[in-house]
């Protein structure tokens, strides 16, 4: 008898051992604490597919995903995320190697797609007509006032920032302020008048007034003083 309850204590212990012996919530994000003996019993569960995604990730992550090929449920599903993620990462390899090739060209060497690449990121406006107006060539500044889109700078700020003695002018955009320097100190809205914008420069008693709707792509500058 003795023998008995030791055999069955030890095996009680190995099927311990073998996962499920701790109560796991799998709705909520995997715990970095979890065992490999738990994480794979898990994955091999049916219910697997409605688990959390940080399961299936730490599965990638400790290399133990052939280990709930068992389940082959899970093997599609964990593939079909790995897939996805290789494709985004692709994607995102592409376009930073393209975006990072868009802003080394010269403008009047754009391609098709560099001058709609360039419409696209109105976010690196900025940084590229300030780059390429330091050489203040003609041709680049025609290519990008051809390029533009319907967000970011429009053509009277690159009239502006290629213009080597202007800091701004009237009809300049509050993009084209913001890209010299320029910040806004005051808002505000007059009846008959409409929204008007009070911006400056750093280090600057220079003020611009902006007047427009009071959404950041229809203010235009109209004075300064």
């Amino acid at each position: 008898m003795r023998i008995y309850l030791i055999n069955l204590l030890v095996l009680v212990s190995f099927l311990a051992g073998c996962g499920g012996s701790n109560v796991i919530d799998t709705k909520k994000p995997v715990s970095s604490r979890i065992s490999d003996t738990d994480l794979i019993f898990h994955c091999r569960k049916p219910d697997f597919l409605s688990a959390h995604p940080s399961y299936s990730r730490e599965l990638e992550k400790r290399g133990l995903r052939d280990r709930c090929y068992d389940n082959p449920k899970v093997k599609e599903e964990v593939d079909e995320e790995l897939e996805k993620k290789a494709k985004r990462e692709a994607e995102l390899k592409a376009k930073l190697a393209a975006r990072a090739e868009l802003m080394n060209t010269a403008p009047a060497s754009w391609s098709n797609k560099q001058r709609r690449l360039f419409a696209k990121y109105s976010d690196d406006h900025c940084y590229i007509v300030q780059k390429w107006a330091k050489l203040n060539d003609k041709n680049d500044k025609r290519a990008i006032k051809a390029s533009l889109g319907n967000k970011g700078l429009i053509a009277r700020d690159i009239d502006l920032i290629f213009d080597p003695k202007a800091d701004y002018g009237t009809g300049m955009s509050y993009k084209g302020v913001r890209c010299q320097g320029g910040r806004v100190v005051n808002k505000s809205y007059y009846p008959g008048l409409g929204h008007t914008w009070q911006m400056t420069f750093n280090d600057s008693y220079d003020y611009v007034y902006l007047e427009g709707n009071g959404k950041e792509r229809n203010m235009r500058v109209k004075s300064w003083n």
